[in-house]
C-alpha cells in the first residue's frame, strides 16, 4: 500500500495512518468492532483478548433498548471500566482526507 500512496504523493499523509491501523490490527481491535456492530460481543472478546486486551466480561451495549446507540462498556482485567462510541472508534480507521469529503 505504501508504494501506491506515494506513487499518487500521499505516503506522507497515509503513513500515520497505516501505522494505527497496523497498530489496532495487531490487538485485534477492528475486528472486535465489526463483532460489536453485529451484535457478537462473546466473539470480540475473544478476539481482543488474542490481542492483548483483557476483559472482566463480554461487552455489553450501553443502552440495550436503542439499537441505534453505538455505546458499548467494557470492563477491563485492570479494574478500570470504558465506555466506547464505536462509530467514534471506527472513524479512527479512516485518514482525515476521507472524513473530510
Amino acid at each position: 500500500m505504501a508504494s501506491i500512496y506515494k506513487k499518487h504523493g500521499l505516503l506522507e499523509e497515509m503513513a500515520p495512518w497505516m501505522n494505527r491501523v497496523y497498530e489496532a490490527k495487531k490487538k485485534g481491535i477492528p475486528d472486535a468492532l465489526h463483532f460489536l456492530l453485529t451484535g457478537n460481543a462473546k466473539a470480540a472478546r475473544e478476539t481482543l483478548k488474542k490481542g492483548g486486551i483483557n476483559l472482566v466480561d463480554d461487552p455489553v451495549p450501553a443502552d440495550p433498548n436503542d439499537p441505534q446507540n453505538y455505546r458499548w462498556k467494557f470492563r477491563l482485567e485492570n479494574g478500570g471500566d470504558q465506555d466506547t462510541n464505536l462509530k467514534e472508534l471506527a472513524a479512527g480507521f479512516l485518514p482525515s482526507s476521507i472524513l473530510s469529503q
